[in-house]
């Protein structure tokens, strides 16, 4: 299944949403985040697993998850989205830290995520 690629790895992208202590307007703050299973739609995965934001740009963060190629997310209004080349959306609330990944034809994974240090 390719719905969570690095399963195999055992990567997955999870969380449990948590808000940063920043203002709601500002980006997500870079560094290492851990990711929980909030629904692991069609999935078994329980976490949680180690992510990383970084920045790639104005309103451009890099999301890094396992060892994929992760994911260039870019701000539209207050939620950050990228699609890598198999058409794996990911969508990150910026004021709940929670991501929902996206799969055409299979449930959504819902996580959240929760700033390490």
């Amino acid at each position: 299944m390719t719905f969570i690629r690095g399963l195999a790895a055992g990567v997955l992208l999870a969380g449990a949403a948590v808000g940063l202590a920043s203002p709601a307007s500002a980006d997500p703050t870079a560094g290492e985040y851990t990711a929980t299973i909030i629904d692991p739609g069609a999935t078994q995965e329980k976490g949680p697993w180690r992510w990383n934001l970084l920045p790639c740009g104005q309103d451009c963060v890099h999301l890094a998850a396992g060892s994929g190629p992760g994911w260039d997310l870019h701000r539209q209004g207050s939620v950050w989205t990228g699609t890598d080349a198999a058409n794996f959306t990911v969508i990150l609330d910026n004021d709940s830290l929670v991501a929902t990944m996206v799969e055409p034809g299979l449930p959504n994974v819902v996580v959240g995520l929760t700033k390490n240090g």
